[in-house]
């Protein structure tokens, strides 16, 4: 070969190798239902009516099948697989897209498949909508699912997924399941009125993000015997049991998310070394619900509206700090050992903190309970300061005087029933008056007189602005003007020119 063909070659060469395969396969036109056992792109010319057990099976690799945006619809006398893709080899490189079908037992359903996308499907009816097993490398997206007696959206045994822009109603088992699969992102999704929104099991390092799960009948998300979970950015309203069930898992967070009007916003059942942080839940019979479950750590939640803020039974070492509770019962344990409740703001509730039951070992400081009941213990053992700070809590109700002015009370704050201690009672709120400050100068923006006022985030800026910024190309660049003028200015003195 010439030399001068070499770069036209290796052109060639690399456009070859970076066109995606689609592009590269034989088109098909198909308007009836076949095997399809060749590579190469098949576009559906026109709707079907169909009364066969399969419509389209694929049986080869580097397969598209495109609907054409033609409706496939199950006749009265067949109907299990609208798509149907498996060879006993395994198969790779596969596109279902741009179809809709009704009625089938499957719409779509894929097996023993490496490199997978699955887009623009609609299913409607039948048992199962779209249906994955044994597949790796998959992209599912733009899709939805309406009216299926079971599964919307299955996932089992999947490795490696990104599954978004999902829509899923009115499915009688499962919105979305993902079942012994690892790897899976699922983002801006939606499950409506179905029986489980979402349902995870024996799954690990898994991403729900900023999906939305409402009305059904039974959890919002259910994580069951899984690892390495992360929910962020959920919406999860008006389900009939729990926002999120996390049952005999570990290592699972919730960050970010809104629980409203469901049974228990967040329930920890049989779950350990997991997170719940910055979360709101509201008007649900209990805010979040720790049974069995140990070294969780549940930091800066607000919770309002809930009969129940915050319980904890039969759990052990979990940490409750920086939660913010409105109403109800705010925070209650019970048979719970070894657990530490620290920095909590409790307003406008019936009951602060209670301890029942056989609830030993606990460690409470440093928290601002304003209720009509502050506080109960009938444990054992359960200390309410901290005695490496040397300080308590501050009670709404406490008369006591601080002749010294240190902000501890000289007497005793006493706990009901057994009279239990807290030696080291606050006499001022300060960490809420602080926080009620900035909230009202943020909500304002100017005071009574109608003069601007500054929020400490408008200070920082304008303190930021009034710096010089001494790395900035204007700086150095005048700098070096001066520099230069300096030395010309001795040079003219040394030449007796000035």
């Amino acid at each position: 070969m010439p030399v001068r063909s070499l770069p036209i070659f290796l052109a060639i060469l690399v456009m070859g190798v970076i066109t995606p395969y689609s592009e590269s396969l034989a088109v098909n036109h198909i308007s009836a239902c076949t095997i399809i056992d060749e590579p190469g792109y098949y576009v559906l010319d026109s709707d079907l009516l169909v009364n066969k057990t399969k419509c389209i099976e694929i049986k080869s690799s580097n397969v598209v099948f495109d609907g054409g945006n033609h409706r496939m619809v199950a006749g009265p006398f067949g109907g299990t697989y609208g798509v149907f893709v498996y060879h006993e080899a395994g198969l790779r490189n596969i596109t279902v897209k741009d179809t809709s079908f009704e009625n089938w037992v499957y719409g779509v359903f894929l097996r023993d498949v490496e490199k997978t996308s699955v887009y623009d499907v609609k299913t409607k009816g039948g048992f199962f909508g779209i249906y994955f097993s044994n597949v790796e490398n998959l992209v599912l997206r733009d899709s939805k699912v309406d009216d299926v007696k079971k599964i919307a959206f299955g996932l089992e045994g999947v490795y490696k997924a990104e599954l978004y822009n999902l829509q899923a109603k009115n499915a009688t088992e499962n919105g979305i399941l993902l079942l012994n699969s690892e790897g899976v992102s699922i983002h801006d999704s939606v499950v409506e009125e179905s029986g489980f929104g979402f349902y995870l099991k024996n799954s690990k390092d898994i991403i729900v993000n900023k999906c939305k799960s409402a009305f059904n009948e039974k959890f919002g998300v259910y994580i069951y015997n899984s690892e390495n979970v992360e929910v962020l950015g959920l919406q999860a309203l008006e389900n009939e049991l729990d926002g999120i069930k996390i049952y005999s898992s570990e290592n699972c967070r919730i960050y970010g998310s809104e629980f409203l009007g469901n049974r228990v916003g967040i329930f920890f059942e049989g779950t350990k070394e997991s997170k719940v942080i910055d979360n709101t839940i509201s008007n649900s019979e209990n805010g979040i619900f720790l049974s069995n479950s140990r070294n969780n750590h549940i930091t800066s939640n607000e919770l309002s509206g809930n009969k129940k803020g915050i319980i904890s039974t039969s759990s052990s070492y979990n940490l409750f700090n920086s939660n913010r509770i409105s109403g109800g019962a705010a925070i209650s344990f019970r048979d719970t050992f070894s657990s530490t409740i620290t920095d909590n703001w409790i307003e406008n509730a019936e009951k602060g903190i209670f301890l029942m039951g056989d609830s030993q070992r606990n460690l409470i400081y440093l928290n601002y309970i304003f209720a009509e009941r502050n506080t109960y213990d009938e444990g054992k053992g359960n200390l309410w300061y901290s005695p490496d700070i040397k300080k308590g809590n501050y009670y709404s109700d406490y008369e006591g005087s601080d002749a010294y002015g240190d902000g501890i009370g000289d007497q005793d704050y006493l706990i009901p029933p057994k009279n239990v201690k807290d030696i080291y009672p606050l006499m001022n709120p300060l960490k809420m008056e602080k926080k009620e400050i900035e909230e009202e100068k943020e909500v304002l923006g100017e005071d009574a007189g109608g003069k601007e006022t500054t929020t400490p985030l408008q200070s920082e800026q304008k303190m930021e602005e009034s710096l010089v910024d001494f790395q900035s190309f204007e700086f150095l660049f005048g700098i070096a003007a001066l520099i230069v003028i300096a030395t010309l200015i001795v040079l003219l003195i040394r030449d007796r020119i000035l």
